[in-house]
């Protein structure tokens, strides 16, 4: 499995999103990439806006094998044991 998410240091919920991946994910078995959007966030929202289809305005935003999840709320759904 391949994850990416993007997130931001000062978010909450990209905090909480990077312990849901480590306890959903973590021990090597999968594929999980970290982007922090702090440097640049106009840029990275108009790039993740574009991959997933619809304006994005919050992070973290989650893709797992390409396919787009959402933010953390989304990803909970998905991913109910990870919450």
């Amino acid at each position: 499995m391949n994850i990416v998410y993007f997130y931001k240091d000062s978010c909450p919920y990209s905090r909480m999103t990077h312990v849901a991946m480590n306890r959903m994910f973590g021990g090597g078995r999968h594929n999980v990439q970290k982007v922090c959007v702090d440097v640049d966030p106009q840029g990275f929202k108009r790039k993740i806006s574009n991959a997933c289809g619809r304006n994005v305005s919050t992070f973290p935003q989650i893709f797992i094998d390409n396919r787009y999840v959402g933010g953390y709320s989304d990803f909970c759904r998905a991913f109910p044991d990870a919450a």
